[in-house]
C-alpha cells in the first residue's frame, strides 16, 4: 500500500473514533478535510496531507477569511477538525 492509501485509511479511522461518533460531526470534519485538500491542490499544487507546513495552514486561514468570506466560527471549526486529524496522525502507528 502507498502513503496516500495509508493516510486515507487513517482519516476514515479518525472520523469514526473519539468524539466524532455523531453523523453530523463526521460530516463536518470530512468536509473540512475535503476543503483543505481542495485548497492544497488548487492554491499550492500539493496533493498529500503530509506535504504541509505552518505557512500552508496560515494561508488556508487567510483564504477562508478573504476569498471565501467565512466567519470566525466556521474557520475555527475547520481548523479544529484539521488539528484533531493531525494529532491523531501523530499518535497512531499506522501512518
Amino acid at each position: 500500500m502507498d502513503w496516500q492509501g495509508l493516510w486515507d485509511e487513517a482519516v476514515e479511522r479518525w472520523l469514526h473514533s473519539g468524539r466524532r461518533r455523531s453523523d453530523n460531526t463526521r460530516r463536518a470534519y470530512r468536509r473540512a478535510v475535503m476543503e483543505f485538500r481542495t485548497y492544497l491542490r488548487e492554491q499550492h499544487a500539493l496533493y498529500h496531507l503530509w506535504q504541509i507546513n505552518d505557512h500552508t495552514v496560515q494561508g488556508w486561514v487567510t483564504y477562508m477569511q478573504t476569498a471565501q468570506d467565512l466567519g470566525k466560527a466556521t474557520v475555527g471549526a475547520r481548523l479544529a477538525a484539521l488539528s484533531s486529524l493531525y494529532n491523531y496522525a501523530m499518535n497512531t502507528k499506522t501512518i
